[in-house]
Order: structure tokens, then sequence, then C-alpha cells
């Protein structure tokens, strides 16, 4: 009843409210204590540069590792689809037991790694290591920081690695402190490298006489086609923090200073658009539609076939590729749906930056549960159309978009593996995706073409004459140009934080804004669909009923916009970093999965919106 309706929000607003201010631990985001000498596991993952887009394996190097080392963490499926590797290290930290010129290992870099060293140090890449899933941050200044500290330096020609790290770990006392057992939360870890010319390790836990001043010490120099021995050193330093741990990643998103301020004024800017785009359908179209069926109710049918009104025999009439229309509708159905639900997990707090690629994992999960949907979707609009290819229907939504996509990953992934990058997936990752493609996802969106097919089209002679009225000679501009250029008003409203995802793949920026994305992608879906309801309207009054795909393609070229942009943002990178052939097929390739991807999920959107404006100003007009 309604008492008990009442109860049950009640509560699940408790709950949410609680998980937000802290008083409740949502799933995977408990903090974890830790008492003095407690070992700490730092962590590595990968070697990145903002210059090249090709991740590579920490030890991809021979440095400090035993071989037999293994991480208690666990990685899920989207790192393995990913290629990322999570690796322990030989860096001894305890819970605030600090340590001066810790000597690590002296590692034997032969020709080959060397020269290897010095292209990736050259290329500006840099070592990202973590510590109870915080990354290691370089500050620059006071107030200014970046992930991940740098493999070496280039100064004057000379290549010089840092085989010296100063870690300074961060912690904080927990506001309710047990007397008896006193555990430490680490709310920070930053790292500060440098480059020294240590000699080699003769005795295990003996001190090395360049460590007692370093800073006098020449920079351990990198000789080309030289073999070399490098000896790993490096500092723990503890600092007691007024830090909150749920606030502990506020120093790796204020990285980026003006972000907040920026962000404010995009959604001012994409809600202004969103209110002039609905007054402007308010006031023209549904005053002009209003007045229209007024007098065709006032006059006849028989007099006032003119206009938008003439199509009324005609407007239902099923376009040329109705079958591919309707597999890439359900499949943009599908992406909306994943898109939502995706980002709402984000809101609650469900996928955290702790656990890594667990946004991946949420979109690849929800890929495979709502196939049913893109199938009923797209059975539901191909009987609309009065189509009768409902089997060509469930496996074209079942394995067009996935297949190009799958076959774009598979092709980047020949480039890693031939590269020796971890940005590649493994064999096993393949198997383990084409499993949950053909054994679950295809079966599903059978189920659901199945289902949606029970809605039967209504009688042809019924909607639509059997001889197609005559079309009046179009304007050019109402074609191609017409759907092309109304791509760019949603573009232009996700533009801005288009640039803060691509810093996020590409720069290896942290991502937390959600909020603020959610936002953008329910007025990027408000504007496609009043786009291709005034694109559809331009067409209906002009006498020509071939709207269909125009209502498609009117949102999604913004796809087109968001790959045309992304090519921007490359060759901006390019100039400032140089050229760089292998990693930018990777960004294209990537882009091009996304824009598509993007194209298809916005053109879904308009297209569903035109198609229920359609059948609304039509249901109003009397029936011959």
């Amino acid at each position: 009843d309604c008492g008990e309706m009442r109860t049950f929000w009640l509560v699940c607003a408790t709950v949410l409210i609680a998980a937000r201010c802290g008083l409740a631990q949502l799933p995977g985001v408990s903090p974890d204590g830790y008492p003095a000498g407690e070992k700490l596991e730092i962590l590595a993952h990968k070697l990145t540069s903002e210059r090249s887009k090709v991740p590579f394996d920490y030890y991809s190097l021979p440095f400090c590792h035993s071989g037999k080392a293994r991480s208690k963490y666990k990685f899920n499926l989207a790192q393995v689809l990913t290629g990322e590797r999570t690796r322990a290290t030989w860096y001894d930290v305890q819970m605030k037991v600090e340590r001066n010129c810790e000597a690590l290992c002296t590692a034997h870099f032969p020709k080959r790694s060397i020269k290897k060293l010095r292209r990736l140090i050259n290329d500006k890449y840099k070592v990202h290591l973590s510590l109870d899933g915080l990354p290691v941050l370089m500050r620059s200044s006071a107030t200014s920081s970046r992930i991940g500290f740098p493999l070496g330096i280039v100064e004057q020609d000379k290549i010089f690695v840092y085989n010296h790290v100063q870690f300074t770990v961060l912690y904080s006392k927990p506001l309710l402190m047990q007397t008896e057992s006193q555990e430490y939360q680490i709310v920070g870890f930053e790292a500060v490298p440098f480059s020294v010319k240590h000699p080699p390790i003769v005795n295990e836990g003996e001190s090395l006489p360049t460590c007692k001043d370093m800073a006098s010490q020449p920079a351990h120099e990198l000789i080309a086609d030289e073999p070399a021995d490098i000896t790993f050193t490096y500092d723990v330093v503890f600092r007691e923090s007024n830090i909150g741990w749920y606030n502990r990643w506020d120093a790796v998103t204020k990285s980026y200073p003006g972000r907040l301020q920026i962000q404010w004024f995009a959604i001012v800017n994409s809600s202004l658009l969103c209110l002039f785009l609905t007054t402007l359908i308010m006031l023209i179209l549904l005053r002009t539609l209003r007045k229209d069926l007024f007098n065709s109710d006032l006059v006849g049918s028989d007099l006032d076939e003119t206009g938008w009104k003439s199509l009324r025999r005609d407007v239902f009439r099923p376009p040329r590729d109705n079958v591919m229309l309707s597999i890439l509708a359900g499949t943009g159905v599908q992406l909306v749906l994943i898109a939502l639900v995706t980002l709402t997990l984000s809101l609650m707090g469900f996928i955290t930056r702790e656990y890594r690629g667990r946004l991946i994992l949420a979109a690849l999960v929800l890929w495979v549960l709502t196939s049913s949907v893109a199938g009923y979707a797209a059975a539901r609009i191909h009987a609309f159309m009065d189509g009768t290819r409902m089997r060509d229907v469930a496996l074209g939504t079942a394995f067009f978009i996935p297949g190009i996509v799958f076959s774009i990953i598979f092709a980047l992934n020949v480039l890693f593996w031939f590269t020796r990058s971890i940005g590649g997936t493994s064999v096993v990752a393949f198997i383990i995706l084409l499993l949950l493609w053909f054994c679950i996802s295809v079966p599903l969106c059978y189920i659901g073409a199945q289902l949606g097919s029970y809605q039967k089209g209504s009688d042809p002679s019924s909607r639509y004459s059997s001889i197609s009225r005559e079309i009046p000679q179009q304007s050019v501009l109402f074609g191609v140009p017409m759907c092309i250029a109304s791509g760019g008003l949603p573009f232009g409203v996700l533009s801005v934080e288009l640039l803060f995802i691509l810093n996020s793949l590409w720069q290896n920026e942290i991502y937390k804004m959600f909020g603020f994305l959610f936002f953008v992608f329910l007025i990027v879906l408000v504007v496609s669909a009043e786009t291709s309801v005034v694109v559809t309207y331009v067409k209906l009054i002009n006498e020509d009923h071939r709207w269909w795909w125009n209502a498609f393609f009117s949102s999604a070229s913004t796809g087109l916009y968001v790959f045309l942009y992304s090519v921007f943002y490359l060759l901006r990178h390019d100039t400032l970093d140089g050229l760089n052939i292998l990693s930018d097929i990777v960004v294209l390739g990537y882009m091009s999965i996304i824009s598509l991807l993007v194209g298809v999920m916005i053109g879904a959107a308009g297209f569903v919106a035109a198609l229920w404006f359609v059948n609304t100003i039509y249901s109003g007009l009397r029936a011959d």
C-alpha cells in the first residue's frame, strides 16, 4: 500500500544519503587501517607516456624483481581485456618506518634494454605505481602535481635514468581511534625521483658510500650501445596529514586546476542551448501544428491537403534498407540504456577509482545483459515499419555493431602483440569475450527479437497507399548538408566534457566528474531528440516522406564531429610532441570505435523521438 511504498523509498533515500556522507560504506570502498610496522605493498602497473599512446609493462625492463614475487592484488576481467598488468615490487615499506637511501638492487641492463630505456626516456614515459589504491603523484609545485614520475630526463642531448626515488606516504588517524590497537589510514602517496651514479651493491644490507651526500654525486648517464649495471635506491618518509580517507582523492583531482569552473561554464552553455531548442519547438512547431490541425478539422481534409498534411497516406511508407535502420536504432537504444545505468552506478559510488577497470567491467556486463533490449527494440521498430525480416534484424543486431568493434580491437591488438605492449588483450581474454558474445549475448538478442516480433505491424493498406506520392523537387541543403550540420548541436553540448574524457584516455588523467557527465548526457539526449524532430518537420512541410534516415543521421552525425575532434586533438599533440605513427594508429582506432558508438547511440535517441513526433501529429488527423 501507500504506507509501505513511502517506507521503502525512505529507506532507499536514507541509505543513499548515508553512503554519500560516509556513514555507510558502499561495496569495495571501505577504508583499510594499518598498525605501525605492518608491511605496505607498492604495486607497479605500467609505463605510459603523453607522447606515445602505447603502454608497456613495468617489468618489460629488467628492474629489480625476483621473478617469483606475486601481488595479492586481484585484477578483474576488464583489466585483463585492456591488457593491464599489476605487479608486486621489491620496495620494502612498513607503516611509520622511515628509510634513508635503502639499496634495492643492482640490475644489469644489456645493450637491448639500454636502447629501449633510452627510447622510453626520450619519449617521456612515466612509471605508474600505487599504494593502498592511490596512484603515486609527483608534485611540480605546492598546488600542482601529476600522476606517475618519469623514468629519466634528457639534458643537453644526454639521457639520465632516475634510479633513486624518495617516497612520501601521507597518513591520518581515524576519527574513532582505538587506544589498544592504533591503526593508520593512508591518504596520500608522492614520489620525487633523482639520478645518482651509485656503485654496484657488493654486500646486501650494506650502506652505499654515495648515500652520504647524494646532492654532490654525478647523475647516472645512459651511454648508447653500452650495457650498464644500474643500482636502484629509495627513501621512505611518513608525514601525518589532516586529510580524511574519503577525501584522499582530492589531491589527485586537484592536479588540474580550473577544471571545475570550466565544467560549470559548459553546463550553463549546454543548458541554454537545450532551453533555446525546447523553446523553438514549443513556440514554432507546436503552435504551427495546432493551427494546422484546427484548420484541417474546420475546412475538411479534401480541401486542405497541403504541407505536411498531404503526406498522411505516405508518411509511414517504409524506407529503403529498413532492416539496417532497425538494427542501428535497436543497438542505439541498448547503448543509451548502458550509458544511463553505468553513469547512475558511478554517481552512487559503486564504480570507484579504488578498483581499476570497474567502469569498463560494468559496461561489458551491461552490454551482455541488455542484448535482449537491443533485439526487442530493433524488432519493434521493424514491425512498426511493417517489416517481415525479423530473423535478419535479430542476427544483424547481434553481430553488426559488435562485429565492427571486435574487428577494430583485434586489428589494434595485432599491433600491440608485435610491439610487445601491454595495451593488447591476451588470447585468453579474447576467448572469454567471444564466449560472452556467442553464448550469452547472441541468444539474449534473439530472444528479445522474438518478443518484439509479437508486436505485429498494421495493415499496410490502412497506413499508406500502394502508389507513392510524387515528391516535389527538394533543395540540396535539405539532404546530407542539413543532417551533417544538425549533428553540431549535440556535439556543442558534449564538446567540453569530451576534452576531459580524451585527456583521461590519452593523457593518463583521473576522471571523476560523473555528476557533470550524467547531466551533460541527459542534455545531449534532449538536444538530439529536438534536433531530429526539427529536421523531420522540415522534411514533412516540404512534402517529402523520406524522413526516416534523416531523423537518424541528423543526430548520428554527432559521431562524425567526435571523430574529427579527436583527429584535431591528435594533430595538436603531434605538433607539440612530434609524430608517432604507431601511437596515432592506436588513438584513431579506439576513437573510431567511440565515435561509432556515440553516433549510433545519439542517432537512436533522435530517431525514436522523431518517430514518436510523426506518429503523434498524424494520429491527430481525421482518417480518410
